[in-house]
């Protein structure tokens, strides 16, 4: 009678034994799977990742080059030039141009290119945009004394140079 019961406890053991064997094997091919689809899909991540990635830092230098472009444009003309440059270029001082100081993109003080509609005549300004939160077109800017302001019509027309003081 114990030896049956041993024989059928030890008969149990082995089925266990075999049942345990076979959901540990379903258990690693189940987790192999699951690894590789998951290592497939981090793959297609990265990939997608990295194209977007690129191609905003494509764009970010595209812009960047542009800007750097259109300060250089604006350090470039002056206001005898615009006329031939216009006519030789073809190109639209619109483009190039700003409606105010106030939509000047750019952080950095300096002369720019002012056209405040597609019909007035584009100019040349001083727009200050670092202090008191930019966007300032200077009418007047003395800082040495160089220039005389002590005039009577002139300051209708202005007068001075943008690169020392003016009015």
């Amino acid at each position: 009678m114990i030896t049956t019961k041993l024989d059928y406890i030890q008969c149990k053991l082995t089925a266990i034994e075999l049942a345990m064997k076979e959901d540990r094997k379903s258990f690693d091919q189940k987790l192999s799977t699951a690894v590789s689809q998951l290592s497939e899909t981090i793959g297609r991540n990265l990939t997608a990742l990295s194209t977007q990635t690129n191609k905003m830092l494509t764009e970010e230098t595209a812009n960047a080059n542009h800007e750097r472009m259109r300060d250089e444009i604006q350090m470039l003309l002056s206001k005898q030039d615009l006329a031939p440059f216009m006519v030789t270029s073809g190109l639209n001082l619109h483009s190039v141009s700003f409606q105010s100081c106030k939509n000047n993109p750019s952080k950095r003080s300096g002369k720019y290119l002012i056209q405040p509609t597609k019909n007035d005549e584009p100019f040349i300004g001083y727009c200050e945009q670092s202090s008191f939160g930019g966007g300032w077109l200077v009418f007047q800017y003395r800082f040495n004394g160089s220039v005389d302001f002590d005039r009577n019509w002139d300051y209708r027309n202005g007068f001075g140079n943008l690169d020392g003081e003016f009015w």
